[in-house]
């Protein structure tokens, strides 16, 4: 994990390697609980492009996080914890 001094910014560095079978084998997903603010509740969520790169975005009372990906994302998704969120996504799939 990597923070920048002068910007408000984390960047991390994944690399998923299979322990078992290949990484064909695989689904890896990633999921984005927006807390900002110390809040869970009340933050707006949305899908969107920034110069042509897909991205998951959060914002609440000036506060803002985005999430990209070097890796294709598939599919994105924007929703409510227990209702509508990438748990419940990901729990349907895998049923």
């Amino acid at each position: 994990m990597l923070t920048d001094p002068w910007r408000n910014v984390v960047l991390q560095k994944i690399r998923f390697v299979p322990l078992q079978g290949k990484l064909g084998d695989y689904r890896v997903h990633a999921l984005l609980a927006s807390h900002l603010a110390n809040f869970g509740h009340g933050n707006t969520g949305w899908v969107g492009d920034y110069k042509g790169r897909p991205m998951l975005f959060a914002e609440r009372d000036g506060c803002a996080l985005a999430l990209a990906s070097s890796a294709p994302m598939r599919k994105r998704s924007v929703g409510f914890a227990g209702v509508s969120d990438g748990c419940k996504t990901c729990r349907n799939i895998s049923s």
